[in-house]
Parts: C-alpha cells; structure tokens; sequence
C-alpha cells in the first residue's frame, strides 16, 4: 500500500502545469501597444519583423460571440502570448510565462 501512494506522489510531483492568463493589451518587441479591440493590421505592424510561432485558424463558438477566428502565437521575451482575432479584431490575448 505504501509503494501505491509513494507511486502516486511521484506521478504527480512531476507533472508541470502552465498557467495561462488573459490580458487586456500586451508590447510588441518593437515597442507596440496591441489591445482588444485593435484590428488586425495593428497586430500585423506590431510584430512587423517577427513571424508567429504558429498560426491556428478554427470556428469560435461561445455563445453570442462566434465567427472564424484565427490564433498567432508569438514569442516576447520569455512569454508566450496567444492573440486570437475575430472579424479583423482582437479579441483575446492570453500569455504564459515560460
């Protein structure tokens, strides 16, 4: 029984969690503002110089707000930010510290 849990404390001591917070607006490396609300081309001159991580595009569904959205994801620092776009504004911009 004691090898069970001691199993069970090791399974969990290794798992690393993220946390993810959402923002109102975040610095571009080149010293841009991007807020919600923004459109996409302030996004796009923002971070002029620098190419996303990745780029997810999908269906958004939450209710009344749903549209085609789009996800770039860009490296600042040693923070991962998450820039969702919806008709041609930003509407949501998540960061993680790594």
């Amino acid at each position: 029984m004691k090898s069970i849990i001691l199993g069970l404390a090791l399974i969990f001591s290794c798992v690393t969690a993220f946390a993810a917070t959402e923002a109102r607006s975040m610095r571009s490396p080149s010293g841009v503002i991007v807020g919600l609300g923004d459109s996409h081309q302030t996004v796009t001159r923002a971070f002029e110089g620098d190419r996303p991580i990745s780029v997810n595009r999908y269906f958004l569904d939450e209710g009344r707000t749903y549209g085609s959205a789009v996800d770039y994801v860009y490296q600042v620092n040693n923070s991962i930010y998450t820039i969702t776009v919806l008709r041609n504004n930003v509407y949501r911009i998540v960061w993680e510290r790594r």
